[in-house]
């Protein structure tokens, strides 16, 4: 599955999106990138509203050649 908002592009294995409120929600090789930065993880909720995505699960943030590893966070 592809979603692409704006300079924003998510791939995963399967994504349901929530009209009402502009979201979706990611599971499977979640791959959100934008410009230079990259987040992996293997589940993810996306707020088309906000541009604001909540990772879970183990996700890897990478910009450039700096790597963050984390349980959970927001991007």
């Amino acid at each position: 599955v592809r979603l692409i908002q704006g300079n924003v592009n998510i791939s995963c294995n399967l994504a349901k999106y929530f009209m009402s409120n502009n979201s979706s929600e990611l599971s499977g090789n979640v791959n959100l990138k934008q410009n230079d930065l990259t987040m992996n993880s293997p589940y993810a909720r996306y707020d088309g509203n906000t541009k604001i995505s909540y990772a879970w699960g183990g996700i890897k943030i990478t910009q450039n050649s700096t790597l963050l590893k984390a349980q959970e966070g927001d991007y």
